[in-house]
């Protein structure tokens, strides 16, 4: 009967070693795949938010350039995690939260530009039109 209870035993302690061993290779694996997710989604985040602040600052300097009521519908997206967004001047700023802290995006224009920018997350469509000496950003 003692012989019968040790290969039990035995047979139980290998399986737990099994499972250790297989933990302490999948466990690594794990960790480095959630964090080179997490840097790909922040590096999706930036690129999008500066995509943003530079169609916006490029289609008011095409616009300002031309002058004479020119106008250009634009369509850009704002991505997740925008915390705060600012028009002064001809500077557009877009605040971006990433996962290892808040990031500003920013660019700028040769032409004064008027309106705002929303931070909730999604696709949106802008009219951009010069005003004689600044261009006006409206959402439509």
């Amino acid at each position: 009967m003692r012989e019968y209870q040790k290969t039990k035993a035995q047979a139980a302690f290998e399986y737990m070693a099994i499972v250790v061993l297989v933990l302490v290779f999948i466990v690594p694996l794990w960790y480095y795949g959630f964090q080179t997710k997490t840097g790909v989604s922040d590096d999706m985040t930036l690129a999008y938010a500066k995509n943003t602040v530079s169609k916006i600052a490029d289609t008011a300097d095409l616009v300002y350039s031309q002058r004479n009521n020119a106008s250009v519908r634009i369509m850009v997206h704002i991505p997740d995690g925008v915390t705060y967004t600012n028009i002064s001047g001809g500077d557009i700023m877009m605040r971006v939260a990433t996962s290892t802290g808040e990031v500003t995006v920013y660019e700028m224009s040769k032409a004064n530009i008027s309106g705002s920018i929303p931070t909730q997350k999604g696709d949106y469509y802008f009219t951009l039109k010069a005003m004689g000496d600044y261009v006006n950003l409206t959402a439509s």
